[in-house]
Parts: C-alpha cells; structure tokens; sequence
C-alpha cells in the first residue's frame, strides 16, 4: 500500500499542475520587456533578471512571472491562442500582487486620500476579465476593462474574487542569456 501511495505522490502531482511549463522564456523576453516597460506604473522600470513558473488558474499550464534582481519590480504573462505573451498585471516599487483561486490583485495607494484596486481574472490561461476598484475617500468608481461600470455591475463582477489572497514565493530562476 505505501508503495502504490509513494507512486501516486510521485506521478500524480505532476498531472495537476505542478510539472515544469514548456515556455521558451528566452524566446519571448524582448517581449516580456517590452510589454513590462509599456505597462510599469513609476516609468523607473527596471531589466527584468529572473522568472518564475506559476499556474493562477491551475489548469496544468503555467503563467510567467518576470522580476528585476532587485525584486521591486515585475510582471506576470499568460499567451494568446497566436502564442503571443499578454500582460496580466505589472509591480512596481514594491507593491506585491496576491493570488486566489484563478485570479490576481494589485492594490495600492494612489496618491492623496485614493487607492487603486486592480483584479485580473485567469482562465485557460487566457486573461479572462480585468476589474479596478478606484476609490476616493468613500466614493468609488468601477471599471471593467477601460469601461467605467456602475455599482450594481460591479458587486456581481467581484463574486469572481472569491476567497483570501495570498503571496506567492515561487523558485526564481536567473535568465541565461543577458
């Protein structure tokens, strides 16, 4: 029986989720770079040094996760059905996203007496919606995408964010070829 449970541990995990993605990280990293410096929040970017595999949506297909060397700054990528990376979320100065079940916020103040929610939704490994909570003071304003949306809208699109997020310390592996 301890034989047939240690085969099942050994083999089976991989199958969920926890195998080595296939992506070529050196095959996109211009990209990577260049989508991260598009998106980077302070515009005092940094080279994106070390990556990580992580799978938001745990379908057994990993996300990228990108970092300075510094760790201040990242991003995350999924790819589209053309295979081209697609920016999920960008950090900046240390501003650490949180994980759920199939999803990922950033949150942060945004000057002033405001502050910037900001969910991206993952599934199939695809960016499936994006949801900002821009609040100031009491008063929010609810996006969906770039489409400013109305409260009642917005309490249905947050039952997608189920559950506490989390930090995630994956194993970081340094680019090869700089």
């Amino acid at each position: 029986m301890k034989k047939i449970l240690i085969y099942v541990i050994a083999f089976a995990f991989p199958l969920c989720g926890w195998a080595k993605s296939t992506v070529d990280v050196e095959k996109y990293w211009q990209k990577f770079q260049e989508l991260y410096e598009e998106e980077d929040l302070d515009d005092d970017h940094g080279t994106l040094a070390k990556y990580a595999f992580i799978d938001i949506d745990e379908d057994g297909v990993n996300e990228v996760w990108l970092r300075t060397e510094d760790d201040e700054d990242g991003a995350i990528f999924c790819f589209n059905d053309e295979d081209e990376p697609v920016l999920i979320l960008a950090e900046s100065e240390g501003k650490r996203p949180l994980f759920g079940k199939g999803w990922v916020y950033i949150g942060y103040p945004a000057g002033g007496p405001s502050y910037f929610n900001h969910y991206v939704l993952v599934k199939n490994s695809r960016v499936a919606l994006e949801f900002t909570d821009f609040q100031v003071e009491e008063s929010h304003e609810y996006y969906l995408g770039e489409k400013e949306i109305k409260k009642a809208e917005a309490k249905k699109i947050q039952a997608n964010f189920k559950g506490e997020g989390n930090q995630l310390t994956p194993e970081w592996h340094q680019r090869v070829n700089k």
